[in-house]
C-alpha cells in the first residue's frame, strides 16, 4: 500500500468515527429535549380543554365590587413625566395575583369594565387593574416614550407584584419587547396572556423560546389573520397553552366574555396554586 493511498484511508477512518460520534451525541441530545419537553408540560399544564365553570357566587360577588378610577397618575420615564390613567378592583379579601389589563388599538380601560372584567377578576380575589395606555382613553399622548421602560414603570409604580399581563392587539407593542427584555426580573412575571398580539413577527424563535412565563394563547376560531399569525409565533413560548375561543373574531374577549372570563378563572386558579 502506497503512502497516498494509505493516507486516504486513514483520513476516512477518522471521519467515519467523528461522524458516529456526533450522530451519537445529537440522539442523546434529542432524547433529553423530549424529556425535558414532556416533563414540561407535565409540570405547568393547566389541563387544556378541560376548564371549570366559574362559580356562581363569583359571578354574583363581582355585581358588588366597584371600579376606582385614578386620574393624575405620574410616572417618571426616562426623565419624563406621564400622566396614566387607570382602572382598578380589589376584592376586599386579596389572596391572589396582581391582573395587569392593557387594550387594543380601538379600546381602553373602559372596556375592562364594561365587559365585568375588573370586577370579576376582583371577586376571584385578584388585584386586577387596567390602564389606558398613551395616546388612548384619557391618558395623553406621547409617541416617544420607551415602551419597554413605561411597563416597568407602570408596573413599579403601581406596585404590582409579579403581575400577570393581559395583551390583547395593539399593546402587544409594549408587552412583547418587555417580556423579552431584562426589566422584567426585576419584579418579575406570575403569567402573560396574549390575545392575538400585533408584532410577534418581531422576535426569533429562539427570542420565545428564553421565555419562561406561564403563557396562555387566547385567539378567536374567525381571526384567520393576526390571530393565525400571532399563534404561530407564540406557541415557540415552552411554558404555553393555546385557547381558541369558537366563534370569536380579532377582539374574541369582546366577543365571548363569558369564555374569555372562564379560561382567565382556570389559568389564575393554576397559577395560584402553584
Amino acid at each position: 500500500m502506497n503512502k497516498t493511498l494509505l493516507k486516504s484511508v486513514t483520513i476516512a477512518t477518522v471521519a467515519l468515527v467523528i461522524y458516529w460520534y456526533y450522530q451519537s451525541y445529537r440522539n442523546q441530545s434529542s432524547q433529553t429535549e423530549l424529556i425535558m419537553s414532556d416533563h414540561r408540560q407535565q409540570s405547568h399544564s393547566w389541563k387544556k380543554g378541560d376548564f371549570i365553570l366559574i362559580p356562581g357566587e363569583i359571578i354574583e360577588f363581582s355585581k358588588d365590587i366597584k371600579v376606582q378610577m385614578k386620574d393624575n397618575f405620574f410616572l417618571d420615564v426616562n426623565n419624563t413625566k406621564l400622566n396614566i390613567f387607570y382602572r382598578e378592583s380589589v376584592a376586599e379579601q386579596l389572596s391572589g395575583l396582581n391582573i395587569l389589563l392593557l387594550h387594543g388599538q380601538m379600546f381602553s380601560s373602559q372596556n375592562w369594565q364594561d365587559l365585568q372584567t375588573l370586577q370579576i377578576l376582583a371577586a376571584m380575589g385578584h388585584r386586577a387593574v387596567a390602564i389606558d395606555l398613551p395616546g388612548y382613553g384619557r391618558s395623553p399622548k406621547n409617541d416617544e416614550v420607551d415602551k419597554v421602560l413605561l411597563m416597568e414603570a407602570v408596573i413599579e409604580g403601581l406596585h404590582l407584584d409579579r403581575p400577570v399581563i393581559v395583551s390583547p392587539s395593539m399593546s402587544g407593542r409594549f408587552s412583547l419587547p418587555y417580556i423579552m427584555s431584562e426589566k422584567k426580573s426585576k419584579l418579575g412575571l406570575s403569567g402573560f396572556v396574549p390575545v392575538a398580539p400585533v408584532e410577534t413577527e418581531q422576535f426569533s424563535v429562539r427570542d420565545y423560546n428564553r421565555v419562561s412565563i406561564p403563557t396562555m394563547i387566547i385567539f378567536g376560531s374567525k381571526d384567520t389573520t393576526l390571530g393565525l399569525k400571532s399563534l404561530n409565533d407564540l406557541r415557540n413560548i415552552p411554558i404555553s397553552e393555546i385557547c381558541e375561543i369558537k366563534g370569536a373574531t380579532h377582539p374574541a374577549y369582546l366577543d365571548k366574555p363569558d369564555e374569555f372570563h372562564m379560561l382567565m378563572y382556570n389559568f389564575l386558579k393554576t397559577l395560584t396554586n402553584n
